[in-house]
């Protein structure tokens, strides 16, 4: 049974500074490389790193950066078959700025042309999978969850920001995993200590678990009618993009093998802390050994995840 996926994935280039330069000047440039991004399909590539068999659905466009995504979910594993390629169309791309002096990341995204859609091969799958995993519920999203929800099939949902499509469906939505954004727009106001209030709430509505994430402030929620919290591990973070894609895709695929929540969220937190120890959202996923050594240990073995991010250093996407 497979997790599978719709997504727009994209390609990031990844630069590290030391610090952002004032305006009219330039720096040094200490790291540059290109990874392949999307929520759901950096997602993907965490659960497949775990041995969870996983597919994506979703469009690309028919150029350099369209071929550098399906190379690196080949890398890890993800069915790809489910991509259509849309002739004359631009595969998005995003510049992403990280600085050591503020810990912080500047994105410049240029969209794609490619237009989401499924093919009725894409759509015969829904029923299959083991579980349908999105970020949105637009039209293509919407259709596909009541596919999947007729079938029986769990509906798993990566929430960025607060969404009243969302909230209006939430009777088809299985897990919900909100940022730290998406809580605030949707509740606007509320603490920390009001999360489990908020998460019944939405529970009631629907979903068997609700979940925020924070950060560094770790993860909090209700899940199968209990609320759990799970802190965030200190690591030294070399850059944070990924980390909330990294979570879910490990979160969500754990749940699929029969993990308890307080299971899922332990690990999830782990994997999206090592993660943040390497450049770009998929250079620093560990594998499910690496992730189970941190846990037993605290130690990161970097023999894999080194040589990952040593192939995307070299531009071996974009060869």
């Amino acid at each position: 049974m497979i997790l599978l996926g719709i997504d727009l994935p994209n390609i990031d280039l990844l630069v590290g500074l030391e610090a952002l330069p004032p305006p009219d000047s330039g720096c040094h440039v200490r790291r540059m490389g290109w990874q392949s991004g999307g929520k759901v399909a950096t997602g993907l590539c965490a659960a497949s790193a775990l041995g969870v068999p996983t597919a994506l659905l979703g469009a690309l466009g028919d150029d350099l950066y369209g071929r550098g995504v399906r190379r690196n979910l080949a890398r890890f594993g993800v069915d790809d078959s489910g991509l259509i390629t849309q002739a004359g169309c631009r595969t998005g791309m995003s510049v992403i700025l990280s600085d050591r002096e503020s810990g912080g990341r500047r994105i410049l995204h240029q969209p794609g042309t490619a237009r989401l859609e499924l093919s009725s091969a894409g759509q015969a799958r829904i029923p299959h999978a083991a579980a349908l995993y999105i970020r949105r519920l637009g039209g293509v999203e919407l259709a596909a969850a009541r596919i999947a929800r007729e079938a029986g099939v769990p509906v798993v949902i990566d929430m960025e920001r607060g969404d009243p499509v969302v909230l209006e469906h939430l009777d088809l939505i299985t897990s919900l995993i909100g940022s730290e954004t998406c809580y605030h727009d949707t509740f606007p106001g509320a603490g920390r200590a009001d999360v489990e209030c908020h998460a019944r709430a939405l529970a009631a509505r629907g979903p068997r678990d609700v979940l925020f994430t924070f950060g560094a402030g770790g993860v909090a929620g209700v899940a199968d009618g209990r609320y759990h919290e799970q802190a965030a591990f200190p690591v030294t973070v070399e850059d944070t993009v990924g980390a909330g894609d990294v979570f879910h895709g490990v979160w969500f695929g754990l749940r699929l093998e029969g993990a308890d929540p307080e299971t899922c969220s332990r690990y999830a937190a782990a994997a999206a802390a090592i993660k943040c120890t390497r450049p770009g959202g998929t250079g620093g996923i560990p594998d499910r050994a690496t992730l189970e050594r941190f846990l037993r240990t605290g130690e990161i073995d970097y023999d894999r995840i080194d040589a990952r991010c040593a192939w995307y250093a070299a531009n071996a996407l974009l060869d």
